[in-house]
């Protein structure tokens, strides 16, 4: 039996958030302020900010949001799925089929997974678009022949004279 391990990333291909970038957003996760973190953390606000709009930070604050809460897709997707589960037991239990509730809640599951879906392609084609490398050739031509420049032609004009 052959096992596969999983080769940790290369150092240098992995971003890493410094030490005082982590705390301020640690913070401003905790306290949901600009104001209330440099409060909090003696610094200016103006710093905070700055901090907070820097991509790594910005990226590691968004992920944080999304997978909490609600606003977690897996979370709200079996939320859903509970609902609707709980509908059909009721469905069934009552003996009486109004099929227009379970059908509102199962369009809606639907709208969702749709949503999900067109955002993940949006943000594939938005990174394979940045990732493409746009190449060219330039040309660099020296001439350093005493014909080939203004100063060439200065120094042959006074060598002649």
């Amino acid at each position: 039996m052959k096992t596969i391990t999983a080769q940790p990333p290369d150092v240098d291909d992995v971003d890493i958030i410094s030490p005082e970038s982590l705390e301020v957003a640690n913070s401003y996760l905790k306290t949901n302020s600009i104001i209330d973190t440099a409060e909090h953390l003696d610094i200016p606000t103006h710093m905070v900010s700055k901090i907070l709009n820097t991509p790594l930070v910005r990226t590691f604050v968004d992920n944080v949001y999304m997978e909490t809460g609600y606003r977690c897709k897996n979370k709200l997707g079996s939320t859903l799925d509970a609902v609707i589960e709980a509908k059909l037991e009721e469905m069934v239990d009552a003996e009486m089929t109004s099929s227009k509730d379970i059908s509102e809640l199962l369009a809606l599951a639907q709208k969702f997974r749709k949503d999900e879906l067109d955002h993940q392609l949006k943000l594939m084609k938005l990174q394979i678009e940045s990732t493409k490398v746009v190449q060219g050739n330039t040309i660099n031509i020296q001439d350093n022949s005493i014909e080939g420049s203004n100063y060439g032609a200065l120094l042959s004009k006074l060598l002649e004279n």
